[in-house]
This record gives structure tokens, sequence and C-alpha cells, in this order.
């Protein structure tokens, strides 16, 4: 019986814990594959695909590999602004593409696609998760 009476707080703080835990709903995946004609920027997330409608070609944000942009905060002062590398993949090729250091465009031949923007900026000491990111990309 005493084992039964020094178990019951315990049971019954479980039981609250579970009852009260909020139900949040999981995010809604993004479309997996939008449409859009060359020359206009276009935004995607993490697995996302893009077809440029006048151009025939597909393309797909893998994913983020390198971020070492300076975070953004109002009392951060960087000595430099720092790099992100972004990986996309059209017809069965890999390229990476920079923010800041390394190259923001790859040929596609006869087009080129250009990494426009990274969101979300960083942090001061947060990684940011892979499905936070999107990137605005141009074909041109």
């Amino acid at each position: 019986m005493l084992v039964l009476i020094r178990r019951l707080p315990v049971a019954a703080l479980l039981l609250c814990a579970t009852a009260c835990a909020a139900k949040v709903p999981p995010p809604i995946p993004p479309e997996p594959t939008v449409t859009v004609p060359s020359g206009q920027p276009f935004t995607l997330s993490p697995g996302q695909t893009a077809i440029i409608s006048d151009t025939g070609i597909s393309l797909t944000f893998v994913r983020v590999v390198d971020d070492t942009r300076c975070p953004v905060a109002q009392d951060v002062a960087c000595v430099w602004s720092g790099d992100a590398t972004v990986v996309i993949r059209s017809s069965g090729a890999t390229y990476e593409l920079h923010t800041d250091w390394g190259a923001k465009a790859a040929t596609l031949a006869p087009h080129l696609v250009t990494l426009q923007a990274l969101a979300p900026g960083r942090k001061f000491a947060n990684s940011i998760d892979q499905q936070d990111y999107s990137a605005t990309l141009q074909v041109s």
C-alpha cells in the first residue's frame, strides 16, 4: 500500500504532463514542384523543385552544406561577411552556389542559374535547421 501511495504523485504528474502538452500541428511541407518563367526570381525550400517553363530546366534545392555568414544582430561586428554554400541539382548534376566567396552562379548551357539570396540570416550562436532555409534563385 505504501508503494502505491508513493507512486501515485508520479503517475498523476505524468498524466497531467501528457494531457497538458500542446498539440502543435506539423508544419505544412512546401509544394514539391513549382513552375516559373525564366528571368523571374523564385524561392525554394530544401527538397523543393522548380521547373523553368520556357527552358525545360528542372532545379532542386538540395540543402545548405555550410553557413558561416556573419550573424544578424545589433551587437555583432564581423571582420568579414562569411559565406553559405547552397547545393542545387539539375539533370543529375550537382552544383554549389555561394552567397559571398565562391561562385554565385552555375552555367546550364545556354542558361545561367544565379543564387540571389539565402534566408534566414544567421542568428548569433544559433544554427539553422535545414527545413528553415529558403534560397532565391534566378535562371536567365
